[in-house]
């Protein structure tokens, strides 16, 4: 039988017996729906030390001495979301993309093409080549990344608003942003990791997706560490505006977090922002966390995890720095 559909098939069934609380039936049909899903990314050891050196390299990139802007942009530099793979970078992006001023790409590699494009355009790879370019290259890189994000939004929707580019697994591609884009601004997402890794097993991934390949709650969780540490490696050393936002605070007090993300994209505030749910409805978001954007906040899903303590234990050891304190069996 066809991989795709017996994936799928699994995990519809695995989400009707979560919902029958039915909870180790229905983890035992995302187990096998993961593991049948068809790969043609990335093996997880392939990635995990490519993630391993990129925080190696950051160290000695002494990334603070790179040049801090370019007079010439063609455009404000884009506004960055990331986090882990269902951490609420959707619910972000759909927050932001309410106000007239911005709009969001609905998670269009636009990095990571041009990542991809470096070999050509500077004549080394990532993340080496970052230390190759030069004030000849930068405007050849905006012009690929703008012709990149014109080719996913239409011109009519771009128009002269500013970009939301959304993409969870965008943290390894932060150099890139630092010496492309030295204005943009970093908005990374934080989850209870504990839900965020309930939530992936829970979901139907692309296959070329390097999350895809990650397909136990273990090899998710040495994911999550990966990507936690560098991202903070980053945060230190990059010099960018960052905003980090926990999921949990947004959904117990929506507004105020609205309006600070607001405030930190430079935009005025504007009340279409907080009907956010009636502009996700009308719009297309093909990422798994559809649903959940076109409906009102909710917090139906947090806590989760309880359901599925004992499949997490073999995991929570390495999680545990990332467990709020305070928060139900997280550290005292």
């Amino acid at each position: 039988s066809d991989p795709e559909v017996s994936a799928m098939a699994l995990t519809e069934e695995g989400v009707i017996l979560d919902r029958l609380e039915r909870y180790d039936e229905a983890f035992a049909c995302f187990v096998r729906a993961r593991r049948s899903a068809p790969r043609n990314g990335p093996t997880p050891e392939y990635f995990l030390e490519l993630l391993h050196g990129l925080r190696a390299w950051i160290g000695e990139a002494g990334m603070s001495t790179w040049p801090r802007g370019w007079s010439g942009a063609p455009r404000p530099a884009p506004i960055f979301v990331m986090g882990f793979p269902r951490s609420g970078t959707t619910l972000i992006e759909s927050i932001l993309s309410a106000h007239p001023r911005l709009t969001g790409t609905d998670e269009a590699p636009l990095m990571a093409e041009l990542v991809n494009a470096l070999p050509v355009l500077v004549g080394a790879s990532y993340p080496q080549g970052l230390g190759a370019i030069d004030d000849r290259h930068i405007p050849r890189l905006h012009e690929q990344y703008w012709r990149s994000a014109a080719a996913y939004i239409r011109p009519e929707v771009l128009g002269d608003r500013r970009l939301v580019d959304k993409l969870p697994l965008n943290v390894p591609n932060l150099p890139a942003i630092r010496r492309i884009f030295p204005d943009a601004r970093i908005i990374y997402v934080r989850r209870d990791p504990r839900d965020t890794l309930i939530s992936c097993m829970m979901q139907r991934f692309e296959a070329g997706q390097a999350i895809a390949t990650f397909d136990t709650l273990a090899a998710l969780a040495r994911l999550y560490v990966e990507i936690e540490e560098l991202w903070q490696t980053c945060r230190d050393a990059i010099g960018l505006a960052v905003l980090e936002v926990h999921y949990d605070d947004l959904v117990d007090d929506p507004e105020p977090w609205m309006r600070r993300l607001v405030e930190f994209t430079g935009e005025a505030w504007d009340d279409q922002v907080l009907r956010f749910h009636e502009r996700s409805a009308g719009r297309t978001i093909s990422t798994p966390s559809y649903a959940a954007v076109s409906r009102r906040i909710f917090t139906t899903s947090r806590g989760r995890w309880r359901h599925y303590r004992r499949h997490l234990e073999g995991v929570l050891p390495q999680l545990s720095p990332w467990i709020r304190r305070g928060t139900d069996d997280g550290a005292a």
